[in-house]
């Protein structure tokens, strides 16, 4: 995201993007001059959702021993065990990822490694179809951190594509905050007539102003974006 941060457009707002949610315009615009040039501030926020394509659970692995060495050594071909014991389980991960071996404090005699584990979200058509899906695999990683003895977190959704949703936030904000500022700009008996910069103030996941449940949900995540613009205004 830092490449889109303040950058400047010289062309009007185009919005093409369809967003199956919207946060409330809570917005300010007010005038101000920049460089010479008679301007407006408004502030625009907008959420987007979209299904999740995948569910993660991490495990954390620690084993002691008389020596570091031997604890590691109690660490080593974690990716097979944990490949063997899935299969076991009937869980096919799409990606099993392995962190290197810690030593976390010399002090003690422990050897840590942590293991990522992503498998496919599987919405479907039938919400308690899906629901049902999703609490057995949480069920079968539990079973899996027990087996492996092992510290369980998750589960955390995600999409594979996150920079062309939240693009699709923040042009959706850009479009809430021109409305603002052409109302403002009304006041002065001047029009808004270009962009002059955008700001990007706020990327937040799975934190739905208009959503008071529990977030993500397994059937959608979510995307707000707060975006600060300041347009040059003109007479009619």
């Amino acid at each position: 995201m830092q490449g889109m941060r303040n950058f400047v457009m010289d062309t009007a707002l185009v919005a093409t993007l369809l967003v199956v949610t919207m946060a409330p315009l809570s917005a300010t615009a007010h005038a101000q001059a920049i460089l010479g040039e008679p301007v407006v501030r408004a502030t625009g926020m907008a959420t987007v959702e979209a299904a999740p394509d995948y569910v993660e659970f991490w495990l954390r692995m620690s084993r002691s021993g008389t020596t570091f060495e031997e604890a590691a050594a109690a660490t080593e071909g974690i990716e097979d065990l944990i490949l063997e014991a899935c299969e076991a389980l009937d869980l096919a991960p799409l990606d099993v990822k392995a962190s290197a071996q810690s030593i976390e404090d010399v002090d003690d005699l422990r050897v840590t490694r942590t293991v990522r584990l992503r498998f496919a979200a599987r919405v479907m058509g039938n919400a308690e179809e899906s629901r049902r899906h999703f609490a057995w695999l949480c069920d079968r990683n539990r079973a899996l951190a027990t087996e492996l003895a092992c510290t369980l977190e998750g589960p955390f959704l995600g999409v594979n594509e996150r920079e062309r949703i939240e693009q699709s936030a923040l042009t959706r904000a850009m479009e809430n905050a021109y409305p603002l500022a052409q109302r403002a700009a009304a006041e002065m008996q001047s029009t808004v007539t270009s962009v002059q910069e955008a700001d990007i103030a706020e990327v937040i996941w799975n934190d739905d102003p208009n959503w008071r449940g529990p977030q993500p949900e397994y059937g959608r995540v979510t995307c707000t974006v707060r975006v600060r613009m300041v347009y040059t205004i003109g007479s009619y």
